[in-house]
């Protein structure tokens, strides 16, 4: 009896020690539950990586939509648009994915958000982080179905407040910057940083100059082992001091096959290229899956396993 009472004390007093660790951690904002509260699951997020842990960047069309799945949670990051979304829904049932703990819209454009309408009536998502404002440009009739599913299905929506992060299940959520007032949909993009096991993507969005400007004006490290151009590599975004204060090791782009808008644009391409970065395109190379590694880590693809261990 008197064991069984000595390991509840050392429990308590483990768990006591934890707890003092981490409301440490939460007031030197190395870690921030605000606006994610309830979110935050400390179990999990201090374990090795395992091998269901990735971030897989989505064929998807000329659309957005990345997947960050690990053992303890399921995060989609922009859904492409309405006519890509069955595709997405099998998809994700391929990856054992029944429900989302997190759903990220970066703004309210269809070949963003159009996928998420369809995919709520069909799989339960949790929550959703998404900026509440919106430009006059953003797609109204696909604004107010998201608005009436969300209200109908009783789903959680998270205000996006820059400076915060979160700890998901392994992923750790930062988000970096939007703007609140920009006339165009384009530059209220949420830009975030995403955290998994000792690998990191900073993603725009389909943010443009004044963003990106916003963006880097803050003045905080925006290091990163993987950049998202930003909208579809177009030459309007992936400014040189962005992919120079991200200084990534590789740039993925998500575009459509022979699209109309010609992304992704040479003028970024050479960019890229001009500074020795490896690139990734969603209408060249299909889904793009990166994996943490011991040290790094490696990238394949469906056309052509690259395997680059990075």
């Amino acid at each position: 009896m008197k064991k069984l009472k000595f390991a509840a004390l050392v429990f308590a007093v483990g768990t006591s020690v934890l707890l003092v660790i981490f409301e440490i951690l939460f007031y030197l904002n190395i870690i921030s539950i605000s606006p994610f509260q309830g979110l935050l699951k400390v179990t999990g997020c201090l374990q090795e990586n395992n091998d269901s842990s990735f971030i897989e960047f989505c064929d998807i069309g000329q659309g957005d939509c990345t997947i960050v799945k690990s053992a303890d949670s399921n995060i989609v990051i922009d859904f492409g648009s309405a006519d890509d979304s069955d595709e997405l829904y099998y998809h994700l049932k391929s990856l054992g994915i029944k429900e989302l703990n997190l759903a990220v819209v970066t703004h309210y454009h269809e070949d963003h958000l159009g996928g998420l309408c369809d995919l709520l009536e069909r799989m339960t998502v949790k929550n959703i982080l998404i900026n509440s404002s919106f430009a006059e440009d953003c797609d109204k009739e696909v604004v107010t179905r998201f608005k009436s599913l969300v209200e109908e299905r009783e789903v959680r929506l998270i205000e996006p407040q820059i400076g915060t992060a979160a700890m998901i299940g392994r992923s750790k959520i930062e988000v970096l910057s939007f703007l609140n007032n920009a006339d165009e949909e384009n530059e209220r993009s949420v830009c975030l940083r995403v955290t998994l096991s000792n690998m990191s993507v900073v993603f725009t969005g389909d943010s443009q100059w004044e963003a990106e400007t916003a963006l880097l004006e803050r003045g905080i490290s925006l290091k990163a082992d993987i950049l998202k151009l930003g909208h579809h590599g177009s030459s309007t975004s992936s400014s040189e001091k962005l992919i120079n204060a991200v200084s990534p090791s590789a740039v993925v782009v998500s575009c459509g096959y022979n699209n109309f808008y010609n992304h992704p644009a040479n003028i970024v391409l050479e960019r890229v290229k001009a500074k020795g970065i490896k690139l990734y395109r969603t209408d060249l190379d299909g889904n793009i899956t990166v994996t943490p590694e011991e040290s790094g880590f490696s990238v394949s693809t469906d056309r052509g396993n690259k395997n680059d261990n990075t």
